[in-house]
């Protein structure tokens, strides 16, 4: 993975404070798009997207990345 889990907790704080997206992606070195992705990630599969069996926040659903 290409950023952590510290730092899409600090981009999503940024982004909570105004910061705008592009800035804080050119700050962990990605593209907006991927900044975008892993928030979104993080946000539908918590701690679990990191992991290589996901688990939706809301309802237990499992899903296998292969």
């Amino acid at each position: 993975m290409k950023l952590t889990i510290d730092q899409v907790a600090e981009a999503m704080e940024l982004r909570d404070k105004g910061v705008f997206m592009g800035n804080v992606a050119d700050l962990f070195g990605v593209s907006p798009s991927t900044l975008m992705r892993y928030i979104y990630g993080a946000e539908r599969y918590g701690y679990s997207f990191w992991e290589t069996e996901r688990r939706e926040n809301n309802d237990g659903l499992k899903f296998l990345v292969q």
